[in-house]
């Protein structure tokens, strides 16, 4: 074997022992610049794992004579660390409410504004598991059907069934509850 040959050069040739040597190389490397970049453990490990899937995809580009490979491996860390942030970015955006309830509508018969207890509602929405309460947030607020909810979470449908009819569930028993405090009283 040529001496001279890179790690990547020999990633790129599918050599599997090149592959073990990398990681050996570049872990500490590609850690450090994660872990100053403030990422969380279960995000870090994500984020180490896809790098190290993209520098084996991308070994064929790599070129010695253009940069060293731990210039290489750190600019493919930096992208895939911007590329981690702006789809975290992106699905908060998308995927974040007020926390307030859109108010009742002034409405003439009572017994229909009795019926919905709001501030209830607001109190007990907490008490939901995240993924529930956004799947019920994504249906009242936004009025999205579950196969909408499904497409723009990425959550299969039967996952959006489950979650909005455990949440709806959980509220309902939430809301109970000071009734039946009430009654027992």
């Amino acid at each position: 074997m040529n001496t001279d040959t890179t790690i990547l050069q020999r990633i790129a040739a599918q050599d599997k022992q090149a592959v073990k040597e990398c990681v050996d190389q570049y872990n500490g490397l590609i850690w450090s610049i994660i872990r100053n970049a403030g990422f969380h453990n279960g995000e870090a490990e994500d984020l180490v794992q896809n790098i190290f899937i993209e520098i084996w995809k991308s070994a064929s580009r790599f070129d010695p004579n253009i940069r060293s490979e731990a210039v290489f491996i750190s600019m493919i860390t930096r992208r895939r660390m911007i590329d981690f942030l702006r789809k975290k970015i992106t699905e908060k955006d998308r995927f974040e409410f007020r926390e307030e309830l859109p108010s009742v509508p002034a409405y003439s018969d009572d017994r229909l504004a009795d019926s919905f207890d709001v501030q209830s509602l607001r109190d007990n929405i907490g008490a939901l598991n995240e993924d529930e309460q956004q799947v019920l947030k994504l249906s009242t607020v936004l009025g999205l059907s579950q196969s909408e909810i499904a497409s723009k979470t990425g959550l299969p449908l039967g996952t959006v069934k489950s979650h909005m009819r455990r949440g709806i569930q959980k509220l309902h028993k939430l809301m109970q509850a000071p009734e039946m405090m009430r009654e027992g009283a």
